[in-house]
């Protein structure tokens, strides 16, 4: 098991400017005695510990004052071959206010504690060392933890309580027991290239809609646990250069959870095992959100006339059982604007098929109605024809199917919005329900995704799709276990 930290960069999951945050700066009081004491007042206190040549210092930052003075220099501090150490523990309350602490470059041999307060509290720990136990505690607010390119001899813990909060590791080294548990709100946690050597690893998240990101671990001959609470909770994982000799389990509790992107080899894949409600098996390449690029394309089916509604291709490399499917779209507005027309009642059909468009009878079909989950996504895109040129919001939606695709295969999912309106005939598609998919360009190994269209009013042609949209493309949808 190799034991040296691979140096990465990462990309934290939010960060805020000081500026932006704080209001009054205050003072900080420092006592040494035996451990290094420190208390923070009401007021926005911003502070860091570092070394600085054979010293340890306590500099203020943003205006906040260190026992009246700009900085304190710790006498009990002691310069090593290995940098500036301190025998005792870190002790520090950060009060009330938001708060700031960062510790680098610093080593301490005894027990350390890092309390929070109420406010937005920020701790961060980076190139330092800590030869005991290390105990870190936020309070009420949305608060900042992380850890970057340091070591824990002894037992690492990080609680947070209520606040939307974010916990990053990075290229650091648990050599004991590493617990992370986080509150009852929607918060992120971040594991990128780090060392899980302890008996017992695990992450812990309880209420909310949170988000885990796992990256490339290096796990002793232990488990590394992450455990999703109450909430609808995502996991992310990139296990590719990953290293586990004991495994990695992740499971979920009450809500919809799920784990995307979870790439691994196969060696590391018989070390890993997961308890998650459904897990991303096939993207057909737009990107989610941040992919789609425009809602161009109609999808309905009226009961009297029999109107025209889309497919895109799927072909995989394995053969797949599906239990669920998400997609992204909208629904058109009439020409005096607006979307009085949204109705969720939905089918999704699945056909057999050639490269060029689906065949016979759907294989699979599956009415859902508005069982779909949907979910405003916060993006507006522009679809055109535009009467107005006003954007329209898209949804999220999901629903449950159970269908097997043979690898090879070509297949054709179709997903549209019916409607028992009679089309006058002549009538302009946007002035009656229909639903719209969300659109974008194909990413690497989707590149030749299409659309089919059916219908009475529209002859099939599969060219006609990418006259609308920047082709190539594909309509945003995923298939999951």
């Amino acid at each position: 098991m190799p034991t040296n930290l691979k140096q990465r960069d990462h990309q934290a999951f939010r960060y805020e400017t000081l500026e932006g945050r704080r209001m009054l700066a205050g003072n900080v009081t420092v006592v040494e005695n035996v451990h290094l004491f420190i208390r923070g007042d009401s007021a926005d206190n911003q502070f860091e510990i570092v070394a600085d040549g054979d010293q340890l210092r306590i500099n203020g930052l943003e205006g906040t004052t260190i026992n009246r003075q700009e900085s304190y220099v710790v006498e009990g501090a002691t310069s090593t071959g290995s940098g500036v150490s301190f025998e005792g523990g870190l002790r520090a309350h950060l009060g009330p206010g938001n708060d700031d602490i960062a510790v680098h470059d610093a080593l301490f041999e005894s027990m350390s504690i890092v309390y929070g307060g109420t406010g937005d509290d920020s701790v961060d720990v980076f190139d330092s060392e800590f030869m005991d136990q290390l105990f870190i505690q936020t309070y009420h607010g949305d608060d900042l933890v992380s850890a970057t390119r340091s070591h824990f001899e002894g037992a690492f813990r990080i609680l947070t309580l209520d606040g939307q909060d974010s916990v990053s590791m990075t290229d650091s080294m648990f050599a004991a027991n590493s617990i992370v548990v986080t509150g009852n709100h929607s918060d992120t946690i971040d594991s990128a290239g780090n060392h899980y050597l302890g008996d017992t690893n695990f992450v812990l998240t309880l209420g909310g809609d949170d988000t885990v990101q796992l990256s490339n671990p290096v796990v002793g001959v232990q488990q590394l646990g992450i455990f999703l609470g109450n909430g609808d909770d995502t996991v992310y994982g990139d296990l590719t250069e990953a290293e586990v000799d004991g495994s990695v389990r992740i499971a979920g509790q009450e809500g919809t959870d799920q784990a995307l992107q979870m790439s691994m080899s196969d060696e590391v894949s018989s070390h890993v095992s997961m308890a998650v409600e459904h897990s991303l098996l096939y993207d057909n390449g737009v990107g989610g959100i941040s992919g789609v690029q425009g809602a161009y394309d109609l999808s309905f089916f009226n009961s009297q006339t029999d109107n025209f509604h889309y497919a895109n291709d799927v072909q995989l490399s394995e053969t797949e059982s599906f239990g669920r499917i998400s997609w992204t779209g909208t629904y058109s507005a009439t020409k005096d604007g607006g979307q009085s027309f949204v109705q969720d009642d939905f089918t999704i059909e699945i056909y057999e098929g050639s490269s060029y468009s689906p065949t016979g009878d759907p294989i699979a079909t599956f009415y859902v109605g508005d069982d779909v989950n949907r979910t405003y996504t916060g993006v507006e895109i522009p679809v055109l024809p535009s009467f107005d040129n006003e954007t329209y919001p898209i949804y999220e939606y999901s629903a449950d199917i159970e269908v097997t695709l043979e690898a090879g295969k070509i297949y054709w999912v179709s997903i549209f919005s019916a409607t028992e309106e009679e089309v006058p005939a002549g009538a302009f598609g946007y002035d009656y329900n229909n639903f719209l998919w969300a659109s974008g360009v194909g990413e690497a190994g989707h590149e030749n995704s299409s659309a089919y269209t059916f219908g009475q009013e529209v002859a099939p042609n599969p060219g006609w799709f990418n006259d609308w949209g920047p082709g190539p493309s594909s309509l945003d949808f995923q298939l999951w276990s």
